[in-house]
């Protein structure tokens, strides 16, 4: 099958593959957030800004037409996720004006774009926004996340495809193996060896400036000459090692930078997704940015059904048969309602092994799959001991320790815990190492 040529020239990268082969030029980061800045009007009152909100009685209609839809395409519905979606978790998104209804702050590219026009009012009244705002790392998945989750696994959702990096679909528990994470996802790293994944509870890119530099002088001329999975010219080591048994592998950050290639796998999942499609939602995202927005236009386009719920004009509009102008929650709660189908509760889950031999008893964090995963900061065992204050004791520095330091910490080191990071509001826990005073990043 061959592709249509891009709707756009925001695409920050390409994929190759059985599926999808298109070629690109690259740009540096840099130069890409100036040319992402200018995708977006200078003009704060730009008609491209407008946020066109529906009436709560027109919402409540077009939920009910919305509801038949999912009905009638039961099994073949699938969802398109942008940056809107996540504005109910205080994500803020990229493209949004002044005064948004979501409550956030107006969208990055917006700010670099305008903000040199905002007037004293505005500046107080984006301050105040920014507050409300929270980190990726600290997001809770909204109702919207969850309800996904349970349509997928009522077998109503085919599958999800997302432009989102920000972690939030699969901290939901969404089937992994129905998403397709276009543009990476900031607490995830594979093996570029064997493709395992590892859902991280810190932010996996840390480690590509400190250990992760150190690996690409010492061994991407030789890793370069290898059929590797999506490796981007050595720039997302993160300094860990595959825990798959025999494999020799080291993590990548699943981050896609601007001029990195997009993942063939999640490239072509989103695609055979969108040809699957009876019905195809599209939540938060303006479709402006190819090849991702080629996937929800297709639908459209072929004479299948195309939902879109934003508040300002998308390039799918005219393409779909249905447009609600509300926020994504102010949809998906009455639409499961609607559909009768509760909406769970997020709650955090992780695995631990414990084993005993020897006398000796040993705790890990694991993945599904039984390979280990960091994920533990703390363990203590207590006999007889009655308080529930946390005992303060060791840690042991991971793969992120860079030994550049004034300490020269290095990984493997241990220190002795003074402060817990969410004690402090900087996120980072105070340790003392032997050779004096230190501070060991938050994971």
């Amino acid at each position: 099958m061959i592709r249509r040529p891009p709707r756009s020239t925001l695409s920050s990268s390409s994929a190759a593959s059985d599926v999808y082969k298109r070629q690109v030029s690259t740009q540096s980061t840099g130069d890409c957030e100036r040319d992402m800045a200018h995708t977006v009007s200078a003009d704060k009152s730009d008609e491209e800004y407008r946020e066109y909100v529906d009436s709560p009685e027109d919402v409540a209609n077009k939920i009910s037409q919305l509801a038949e839809l999912v009905q009638k395409h039961r099994g073949k519905v699938v969802v398109y996720t942008g940056a809107g979606i996540s504005t109910g978790a205080g994500i803020p998104d990229f493209r949004s004006g002044l005064n948004s209804k979501t409550g956030m702050p107006a969208g990055k590219w917006c700010q670099n774009a305008t903000s040199g026009q905002w007037d004293s009012k505005e500046k107080k009244e984006e301050e105040a926004r920014q507050r409300r705002t929270t980190s990726c790392l600290q997001a809770i998945p909204t109702q919207s996340h969850m309800a996904l989750v349970e349509l997928q696994r009522q077998n109503v959702l085919l599958g999800l495809i997302s432009q989102n990096c920000d972690g939030l679909h699969r901290r939901s528990g969404f089937a992994p193996d129905h998403l397709a994470e276009l543009h990476g996802n900031t607490n995830l790293e594979y093996c570029g060896w064997c493709g395992k994944e590892y859902m991280r509870d810190f932010r996996a890119s840390t480690g590509r400036r400190t250990q992760g530099r150190e690996l690409r002088q010492k061994l991407w001329r030789a890793h370069s000459k290898l059929e590797l999975i999506n490796p981007r010219k050595g720039n997302h080591y993160t300094g860990r090692r595959c825990q798959c048994q025999d494999c020799p592998g080291y993590l990548f950050d699943s981050t896609i930078d601007f001029g990195d290639n997009l993942p063939t796998v999640h490239i072509n999942r989103g695609f055979s997704l969108a040809d699957q499609a009876g019905l195809c939602i599209v939540l938060g995202s303006r479709c402006s940015v190819s090849p991702a927005c080629d996937m929800p236009i297709s639908v459209g386009e072929s004479g299948r059904d195309l939902v879109v719920v934003n508040l300002q004009k998308t390039s799918a509009d005219k393409h779909a048969c249905l447009r609600i102008g509300a926020t994504i929650d102010e949809v998906m709660v009455p639409l499961m309602a609607a559909l009768g189908i509760p909406i769970p509760e997020f709650a955090l889950s992780r695995q631990i092994a414990v084993t005993r031999k020897d006398g000796a008893i040993s705790v890990r964090g694991v993945d599904v799959d039984g390979t280990p995963n960091d994920l533990l900061w703390n363990l203590q065992a207590r006999y007889g001991y009655n308080s529930d204050e946390l005992l303060k004791g060791h840690v042991e520095f991971n793969q992120d320790a860079s030994g550049n330091t004034a300490n020269g910490t290095r990984p493997g080191d241990r220190a002795r815990l003074l402060e817990w990071p969410w004690e402090k509001e900087d996120g980072r826990a105070g340790v003392e190492v032997a050779s004096g005073a230190s501070t060991l990043m938050a994971r």
